[in-house]
């Protein structure tokens, strides 16, 4: 073999080493780049936990090992789920100093090292799950007022710092609330001026329509005398007047709706209805209602 083939098959040879090379710089590029975003996630999600209140402890091991673990809420734990199941471990890659520059002298193939063993996961202790007590209440109560941190509670109690905390966030919410004032005496009612304007009114019906002379049969029509004979048969039970008949028919023929009349004299629109009913005799006949309105008024004097 001539030295211009050695020369051309070492040149060869040193350009295989260098696209190996270089495909195992892209390797480590990218596995760096995995890194870095490992532990943004690892940042964010530690923010994320702290702000919901579950207080992630994350602890860096031998091999690039990182733990993240957090404790669930007891009403979780106790439905079944394990303090073990709530703990996470993610590998991530042990990253080195920058690499150095490429050499043409280095050989052909490279032996990767042996993979570190991995450390087995740290068992987290076990504590009390479960409903609390009243007792473990004015526990938290009083350790709080003493100014105990979530920590030591949680050791006094054997709970979980998440669990401790949540109680301490209920604690604290009830004593901001403001107390309530009860009064010594009850204050005095305030009756609306319209229903005192209404009461009024009804006893000056009363009175009225029981000093009401009742008209005498001979000013009367064979109609009207029809239309009293019916009123003195309904009567006035259950608090009805005659004063009251006649602002009954007078309000509903100048246009006025039946719950307005209603509202006036402070009685159920219902009521006001029937009563209707009851003293016309014929719906709808304006001449029959229009000598019923002269009796109503005759009848209550006004």
């Amino acid at each position: 073999m001539s030295v211009i083939d050695q020369l051309e098959g070492l040149c060869s040879q040193r350009a295989v080493s260098l696209l190996n090379m270089q495909a195992e710089v892209a390797s480590f590029s990218k596995a760096v780049q995995q890194c870095d975003d490992a532990v943004q996630f690892l940042k964010r999600a530690q923010d994320d936990l702290d702000r919901i209140g579950f207080d992630p402890e994350v602890t860096f091991g031998d091999g690039g090992r990182v733990n993240v673990a957090f404790d669930l809420p007891d009403f979780i734990v106790s439905v079944g789920f394990s303090h073990a199941a709530a703990s996470t471990a993610i590998e991530a890659v042990e990253v080195t100093d920058t690499p150095e520059p490429v050499r043409l002298d280095v050989p052909d193939t490279v032996t990767p090292a042996p993979p570190e063993p991995k450390p087995e996961p740290t068992r987290q202790a076990t504590h009390k799950t479960g409903p609390w007590t009243a007792a473990e209440l004015r526990i938290v109560a009083a350790a709080v007022e003493n100014g105990k941190t979530c920590e030591e509670i949680a050791t006094t109690l054997n709970r979980t710092k998440g669990g401790v905390g949540m109680k301490m966030k209920a604690i604290a919410r009830e004593a901001a609330k403001a107390p309530i004032t009860v009064p010594d005496a009850p204050s005095e009612v305030k009756v609306p001026a319209r229903e005192v304007k209404a009461a009024a009114d009804a006893v000056t019906r009363k009175k009225r329509a029981a000093c009401a002379p009742k008209p005498p049969e001979q000013t009367l029509s064979a109609e009207d005398r029809a239309i009293n004979t019916h009123l003195d048969a309904v009567g006035y039970k259950g608090g009805w007047s005659k004063l009251m008949d006649f602002e009954i028919l007078s309000g509903l023929m100048k246009g006025k709706g039946a719950a307005l009349v209603a509202d006036e004299l402070g009685v159920e629109t219902g009521d006001l209805v029937s009563r209707f009913k009851a003293i016309n005799t014929k719906a709808g006949d304006l001449p029959h209602q229009t000598r019923l309105l002269r009796v109503l008024r005759m009848r209550a004097g006004v």
